[in-house]
């Protein structure tokens, strides 16, 4: 019951400060429930603790309003972690917890980086062609982003710590919530050609054609999915064969 009333809270605060729609806030208490009922309250803490601090980042992003995310963008970020603090309620092992943390990590690197990169006047920084290119292509990421990456590991690995203590997945957590951000980004990168005149014209570089936007078929919120459980996956296979 108390799991639903703080998540409730936090719900109706993110919806009322347009961090969430109805869906998203929705959504979210749905998570935050089944966290604090099955793995219990410091697992549900962990998950609050990424809640609350995109949702402040983005209230301040400096008249640059990052729009209302929705319940599949909050599945997205929090299916896999959710998926894994079951399994941890269920059995206790401290890898299951590890998982759990590093998923969180790398939904919040990607958030923190998103929401900073909006704000950055500087051109990010491609991936793949190691150079500096326009703003709303996929596969690049600002020094205001990476920054905000390398803080969310460095939280979420202390955070580990705190629960864990001096375990061997606090590397693993660390890393893999890097890499889970850089998956993402390189995501975005799959493309269709569209000329000038056709598509969303709020994604074009003026003057130039082709422009290249992407496919409907990966929408950001698939993406960021995809990213996550992939970098979990790895993470998951190299904690099990090394």
């Amino acid at each position: 019951m108390l799991g639903f009333i703080v998540s409730a809270s936090i719900g109706v605060f993110a919806y009322y400060k347009e961090a969430l729609n109805t869906s998203g806030a929705a959504t979210a208490v749905f998570l935050g429930t089944i966290v604090y009922g099955i793995a219990g309250h410091a697992a549900f803490m962990v998950l609050v603790s990424f809640f609350v601090i995109s949702t402040l980042i983005g209230y301040f992003s400096e008249d640059l309003a990052a729009p209302e995310k929705s319940g599949f963008q909050v599945l997205a970020n929090g299916l896999v972690a959710t998926f894994f603090s079951i399994l941890y309620g269920l059995y206790g092992d401290a890898i299951y917890l590890a998982l759990f943390i590093a998923s969180i990590g790398i939904a919040a690197a990607d958030t923190w980086g998103g929401e900073l990169s909006r704000r950055s006047k500087q051109k990010p920084f491609s991936l793949f062609r190691f150079r500096k290119g326009e703003k709303g292509f996929g596969g690049k990421i600002s020094i205001k982003g990476l920054m905000a990456t390398l803080l969310a590991g460095t939280f979420y690995t202390g955070v580990a710590f705190l629960m864990l203590g001096t375990s061997p997945y606090l590397v693993y957590i660390f890393i893999f919530t890097l890499l889970g951000n850089v998956l993402g980004n390189m995501l975005t990168v799959v493309q269709v050609k569209v000329f000038e005149g056709d598509g969303d014209a709020s994604l074009k570089e003026p003057g130039k054609k082709p422009v290249y936007t992407r496919i409907l078929v990966l929408e950001n919120w698939t993406v960021n999915f995809l990213g996550n459980l992939i970098a979990i996956l790895l993470m998951a296979a190299t904690i099990t064969f090394l």
